[in-house]
């Protein structure tokens, strides 16, 4: 961790950077509750978020649509953390399946 701790992440622009934020509170430093978390435990909360963010498009809240994608996109850089942590993939193989397709 470097010297900037939780400050580091007072501006989050890009995906690397957010699933640095998901390490850290898997981390030390870090959240208890994010540190027992799953691929397995998280999935009902994804699918919450997911519903929310499709409920958004649905209905007449679209101004909160980016805020649940938002959500959904941190959920997902979750997942990403737990898989490199698992030696199964990490955001680059993400990447890379998206421009093989």
């Amino acid at each position: 961790m470097s010297a900037g701790g939780k400050n580091q992440f007072q501006h989050i622009d890009t995906a690397e950077q957010l699933v640095a934020l998901v390490d850290y509170l898997r981390g030390e430093q870090g959240c208890p509750w994010d540190r027992r978390q799953t691929s397995q435990s998280l999935k009902p909360y994804l699918l919450e978020e997911l519903y929310e963010l499709l409920g958004r498009y649905r209905g007449l809240r679209q101004r909160s649509v980016g805020r649940r994608a938002g959500d959904v996109l941190l959920h997902l850089c979750f997942q990403v953390s737990l898989a490199r942590e698992a030696g199964q993939f990490d955001l680059a193989d993400v990447i890379a399946g998206i421009r093989i397709r």
